[in-house]
């Protein structure tokens, strides 16, 4: 998974942490008044009372905030997730994507944001890394050779950020218990029960 590796690079330091959230909700505010693709690092950094050095220090792009923050926010998803299947004991797919929407009901603005910016790739990616980080468990779940693990990851990756961006969108929106059943119809083969696959 080279191809989606994360372009930050964040140490685990009290200042570089304070500087990475200054950052973060400086963009944030930057986003609110201007185009997301007319905001400059000089901008970022001023509005954030930071240096462009510092800025530097921790991303390479202006998109890398955006990154950092996904794949933080995606993080906290699958710990989520891990969490409502201890607490379910066997929660089985639908109960993973019923913990998928309950996740994204409470945490939507760090997916908004990257629907409001057109970066909604950075979420794929962050989906794609995790999906990579975790695969091991999904090989206790699903048969899949290493051929077709890139395979699977591109594919669940790609469904599940249409998938949330598509139920963001909606107005009313679906609720989170009515959403499994939908999944269902997706995934499910045509006259065939669900495979024991999982998120």
């Amino acid at each position: 998974m080279e191809g989606v590796d994360a372009m930050y690079h964040i140490h685990s330091d009290k200042r570089v942490n304070q500087s990475v959230e200054s950052i973060g909700k400086a963009l944030h505010q930057l986003i609110a008044a201007t185009p997301y693709r007319q905001i400059s690092v000089t901008a970022l950094a001023k509005e954030a009372g930071v240096s462009k050095a510092t800025f530097y220090r921790s991303f390479d792009t202006i998109d890398d905030v955006l990154r950092y923050e996904t794949d933080q926010a995606v993080e906290q998803m699958i710990a989520y997730m891990m969490d409502q299947r201890a607490l379910r004991q066997a929660t089985g797919e639908m109960g993973f994507f019923h913990a998928f929407f309950l996740f994204w009901t409470a945490h939507s603005q760090a997916a908004e944001v990257l629907m409001a910016t057109g970066t909604t790739n950075l979420l794929t990616d962050a989906f794609a890394r995790a999906l990579h980080r975790n695969m091991e468990f999904f090989r206790r779940h699903i048969h899949i050779d290493d051929k077709a693990a890139p395979y699977f990851i591109a594919t669940r990756a790609a469904t599940l950020s249409a998938v949330l961006v598509c139920w963001l969108e909606e107005k009313p929106r679906t609720h989170p218990d009515e959403m499994p059943a939908i999944m269902a119809q997706l995934i499910r083969p045509q006259g065939h029960p669900l495979c024991p696959t999982h998120l």
